[in-house]
């Protein structure tokens, strides 16, 4: 799946294009959202059913926070399933978010490709 977010500076969210294409939702809208985190974590075979993987929440990893049009790198880190995530710049900072919608990537940490402004996404290679 390539899934990527694009800034809309007159509605001022970012939304959501699913495999080159416009990510609608049941009412015919483009997905879109204040602030995107996309944050990189392991994947394990759910107990539940061995065909579906699981995604492990807890512990620390990179995040990458889109918002107001910007993007911070940083980091997450979440002691425990019941615990909120928190987010943190490079300078150990807490990340903010804009107040509003919220959209969570989950993704494996080989599989984040950064596209800057102004360049092609038609033309980024994809893991």
């Amino acid at each position: 799946m390539k899934a990527s977010w694009e800034w809309d500076a007159n509605k001022r969210v970012f939304a959501r294009r699913h495999d080159d294409k416009l990510h609608l939702d049941s009412n015919g809208e483009q997905v879109s959202t204040e602030n995107v985190l996309v944050l990189t974590v392991e994947y394990k075979i759910s107990a539940a059913n061995k065909k579906s993987p699981e995604a492990q929440t807890t512990g620390t990893g990179v995040a990458w926070v889109l918002q107001q049009g910007k993007f911070t790198q940083g980091t997450w880190t979440r002691a425990s399933e019941m615990d909120p995530w928190t987010l943190t710049d490079a300078t150990g900072e807490p990340i903010l978010l804009t107040p509003g919608r919220t959209f969570v990537e989950l993704i494996r940490k080989e599989q984040a490709v950064i596209v800057a402004s102004g360049e092609s996404l038609a033309a980024t290679a994809w893991p």
